[in-house]
């Protein structure tokens, strides 16, 4: 008669749906970054959270309490340094939510070469990089894990004067599939 009562004491809540789960965000400081990572952190995620932008970052990362670091996400081995980091900080990765991005604008008629590839680096290459540097950590743990990728519907219905920003996130859905 005693028993329900017994079982309250005891906790015998259902755990959250990403507790033990450790998860890396790219681009967290931002607002869909730091939006996805208080969602992941609230199912109970442990959290690697990178930026760029230091201050923002370290705010984010202190209103949820997850590990940081700032990476630049254009530099492939900066960006393989920084999984390995977080597999030495956690013991294990489980997932990877690339979201670092920029949105350049202007006329994909007139737009300079530079700017084009600035794009590429952050809009595409980023999200390639880390993608490989983790399925490398998800092979060697024979355990899967998953990978999501923050592209744009701008990569399936361009608006006018994003031609910059739309090519490299058809290219991110390209990768994805």
């Amino acid at each position: 008669e005693y028993w329900s009562l017994e079982q309250a004491k005891l906790g015998r809540a259902k755990p959250k749906a990403m507790q033990g789960r450790v998860v890396y965000i790219s681009g967290a400081a931002g607002g869909i970054g730091a939006a996805t990572a208080a969602v992941f952190a609230s199912a109970g995620a442990s959290l690697y959270l990178t930026d760029r932008d230091e201050g923002a970052l370290s705010a984010i990362a202190g209103r949820i309490g997850a590990r940081h670091e700032v990476v630049d996400v254009t530099d492939e081995e900066r960006v393989r340094a920084s999984i390995a980091h977080c597999v030495e900080v956690f013991g294990g990765l489980d997932g990877v939510v690339s979201n670092a991005g920029t949105a350049p604008q202007g006329d994909i008629t007139r737009v300079s070469s530079e700017e084009l590839k600035r794009s590429f680096e952050i809009n595409f290459f980023s999200h390639q990089y880390l993608a490989s540097a983790a399925v490398e950590v998800f092979r060697a743990q024979a355990m899967g894990g998953f990978l999501c990728f923050n592209a744009s519907k701008a990569a399936f219905n361009p608006g006018q004067g994003l031609g910059p920003y739309a090519v490299p996130k058809a290219a991110v859905v390209a990768l994805m599939k």
